[in-house]
């Protein structure tokens, strides 16, 4: 009788479910809606979401109670649609989602609307996007016909409302709407915006021949970026780009009214700087890659200068360098952006959209939330690995002890690792580099937004922590403290033994979220991890002084998120001026003639109050914020010609990777001056750029500089006895490996395969083991 009732209650589950399943095809198959982002209001349970994961979408959850969500995360970090769903643990608020974001918004539960009318749904849906409603609200049907928003019926769903398409009215665009894919240059081809698509064509890497023309097809939302459709064009054609693609869209013309610029004499419209002396400065200008064109009322220049043709009223908002082929490709009311070789403070593929709220410029800090206190724990040790790049000065150096013959100890695969070969190239994917400590290595799956910790013995997983938002940077381990900042500008503390939550701060001043990497992200990301250094914690959110209301940065105390201090930096760009090159980055600490002092990026900050100080500091990144570096990655294909300038360096020695301790320092160091996919010097020469280590003690001449070799070096750690270096080769087919080489003379001693694709500064060390990160989603010890 009992195994009977079980068999009942089985098959209702089954039936409820395969209802389920019938109830979001059809919505689907009504609305017509094939993938992108979709909102989950006032939902009982997953079921709906996991529906739509499997069929592309990404859907994130709202869900107001603390421990259901905290359930309902746990079910999605162990499930295989964890990198399609996000559960986030808040009330629906619309003032939280940018204009024109979802494809489809499903409200379950009317009760959890709140007091928002239809048309907060409208504002957050994309053009012909749906709104559909198990039971819609009273007064919701006379709205929908006020907002010229169709109604249709779709089975359970008694109420589908489709968002209608109106015409373009041109206005500056000046804030961030989505970004995805790699920082690092490509080539592109046949940009077509079209029916609410952006389809392109990208050359990707191919292992072990740069020479290889592979490459694939794209399709992606236009207004939210997220992946719609990639196919693979093949290895070798004599013309890789996509046949049915080859026809670019011309959605605008140049325009008549504006002569381009002379390069020499600086003839034109208001094409000179009013303190240059008629001289034509380029950079400042936009260059003479891409003709101006004419927007609505506007006349826009390369590098996004929009010039009222009725005011001469000319306004400069800062994001990117554009890829100089295509400039920026205007479409929908937005400019579409693609990776050049001088990436700006936003890197890949992006679109800027007029900004659809007020920026201010009041500082962070103000949201705090927390779930329970904080455990006692001991610190950390030196043989510990517990922050990124290891310690405070981020010189990826530590006193651990691997040996001269390390051999593998355990494997486990993390992440899904579902990603082609040339996304693994060019793409911040897999895991973060390790961090080890409390007997645990604990990394962040970053395409799946959650955070893992696995025994240092074995590498069985203790817990998982859902996020519901990617994490690029490692957690800091800290005091049985686990910290880590997210995309969404929020900074997590856990219980680093157990994975349960203690609080949670919010970096920026407000939540706001827009499209991010086939996610959602805030439109004031955390830049950075969470530096601690004498009882203190800090992290920072923003793309730079200059743009949406400036860079947030807070202090806090770890156990508790009590904010110590925090700042707003923000610089106002005036007409003749170029932005001051300031973005939030990550923190370090130095100490200078017996005096600590804070550094955020090219930044000094006063410790005690967060001010910034006098004048800039010379950064472990050069020209550029650390993020923006992972984001361009270690590809060769994608860091040659004007990215080869944009390396690494603590005074000592530069390099694509370094490491450094008080008394020694080594880099992977790249030739500048290739200018070919092939990445050879010269754009005729055949002679293939240099790849070297080398190390030093001081300013004055290299210690040592090894012969040139081909392995790409993806980390370096330093311990006091040795070096040892991981990476991949791309221009000859060979698989991974780790190289442990001498202090002394830079020889190699010995080389061991890696199974996989280590992942760019995703190599660690504590005590007797080493931890390398993969492109893949594997941890190996």
């Amino acid at each position: 009788m009992i195994r009977k009732s079980w068999l009942i209650v089985a098959a209702l589950f089954i039936a409820l479910g395969a209802a389920h399943a019938s109830e979001t095809e059809g919505l689907l198959q009504k609305t017509g809606v094939k993938g992108g982002l979709c909102l989950v209001i006032g939902a009982k349970d997953l079921k709906l979401a996991e529906e739509l994961a499997r069929k592309g979408f990404y859907a994130q959850v709202l869900q107001a109670n603390a421990r259901t969500a905290a359930a309902w995360g746990a079910k999605v970090a162990a499930a295989p649609y964890r990198e399609n769903v996000g559960v986030r643990c808040a009330a629906f608020d619309a003032d939280h989602y940018s204009t024109h974001l979802f494809n489809l918004i499903v409200v379950e539960d009317a009760a959890a609307l709140g007091k928002a009318k239809l048309a907060d749904l409208c504002r957050i849906a994309v053009p012909n996007g749906h709104v559909a409603l198990k039971k819609s609200p009273t007064g919701f049907a006379a709205e929908s016909k006020a907002l010229g928003m169709k109604a249709l019926a779709s089975g359970a769903y008694s109420a589908v409302y489709r968002k209608p398409v109106k015409k373009t009215e041109w206005k500056v665009c000046d804030s961030l709407k989505w970004r995805t894919g790699s920082g690092g240059r490509g080539e592109f081809s046949a940009i077509v915006v079209k029916d609410g698509t952006l389809a392109y064509a990208d050359r990707f890497e191919f292992p072990g021949d740069l020479s290889v023309l592979a490459g694939r097809f794209v399709v992606r939302d236009a207004y939210n970026g997220r992946l719609l459709r990639s196919e693979a064009l093949g290895d070798r054609k004599p013309d890789w780009y996509a046949p049915h693609v080859a026809a670019k869209l011309k959605p605008i013309k140049p325009s008549p009214l504006v002569a381009w610029a002379g390069r020499s004499t600086a003839e034109g419209w208001k094409s000179f700087k009013p303190t240059s002396g008629g001289k034509l400065d380029l950079p400042y200008y936009g260059g003479h890659c891409y003709e101006p064109v004419e927007l609505g009322n506007y006349i826009l220049y390369h590098h996004n200068i929009w010039v009222n043709r009725k005011t001469n009223e000319r306004v400069f908002p800062n994001f990117l360098h554009p890829y100089c082929k295509y400039g920026q490709v205007p479409a929908n009311g937005m400019l579409y952006n693609f990776p050049g070789a001088k990436p700006g403070k936003v890197s890949g593929v992006t679109a800027l959209a007029p900004a659809d709220i007020t920026f201010d410029h009041k500082p962070g800090g103000r949201v705090l939330q927390t779930f329970g206190r904080a455990p006692q724990g001991a610190p950390t040790t030196p043989q510990d690995w517990p922050m990124f790049r290891a310690n405070p000065t981020r010189g990826n150096s530590c006193q651990a002890s691997p040996g001269s013959k390390p051999v593998k100890a355990w494997e486990v695969k993390l992440g899904l690792g579902n990603k082609p070969y040339g996304a693994m190239c060019g793409e911040r994917t897999g895991l973060t580099q390790p961090v080890a400590a409390y007997g645990l290595v604990i990394v962040s799956d970053i395409d799946a937004g959650r955070i893992v910790a696995v025994d240092a013995a074995d590498g069985k997983q203790k817990w998982v922590f859902h996020v519901g938002s990617r994490v690029d940077f490692p957690p800091t381990l800290y005091n049985g403290l686990c910290l880590f900042a997210a995309r969404d500008g929020w900074v997590y503390c856990l219980d680093a033994r157990k994975g349960t939550a203690i609080w949670k701060l919010l970096v920026p001043s407000r939540e706001r979220y827009i499209g991010g990497h086939e996610k959602l992200e805030s439109l004031w990301p955390t830049r950075s991890d969470v530096l601690i250094v004498n009882g203190i914690g800090y992290a920072a959110a923003g793309f730079g002084v200059s743009l949406q209301g400036g860079v947030r940065a807070v202090a806090f105390k770890p156990e508790t998120g009590q904010v110590v201090w925090r700042q707003c930096y923000y610089e106002e760009v005036k007409d003749g001026e170029w932005p001051r090159n300031i973005s939030a980055d990550i923190f370090y600490w130095t100490t200078q003639k017996g005096k600590g002092l804070l550094g955020m990026g090219r930044c000094p900050v006063d410790a005690a109050t967060g001010a910034r100080l006098p004048g800039s500091r010379s950064s472990l990144v050069r020209k550029s914020s650390f993020d923006t570096y992972l984001d361009v990655g270690n590809s060769l294909s994608r860091t040659m010609e004007d990215l080869g300038g944009k390396l690494l360096s603590n005074g000592k020695v530069r390099g694509r990777t370094i490491a450094f301790s008080d008394d020694f320092s080594v880099a992977y160091t790249v030739a500048w001056g290739g200018t070919t996919w092939e990445s050879f010097k010269g754009s005729r020469s055949k002679i293939a750029v240099r790849l070297n280590l080398m190390a030093a003690r001081d300013t004055t001449a290299p210690l040592w500089k090894s012969p040139g070799m081909e392995l790409v070096v993806d980390d370096i750690v330093l311990t006091p006895q040795r070096i040892y270096c991981v990476g991949h080769y791309q221009r000859v087919k060979k698989g991974s490996e780790l190289w442990v080489v001498s202090r002394k003379d830079g020889k190699v001693v010995n080389t061991i395969p890696v199974n996989g694709f280590p992942a760019f500064m995703g190599m660690s060390a504590a005590g007797n083991k080493l931890f390398i990160a993969t492109r893949e989603g594997k941890l190996i010890c």
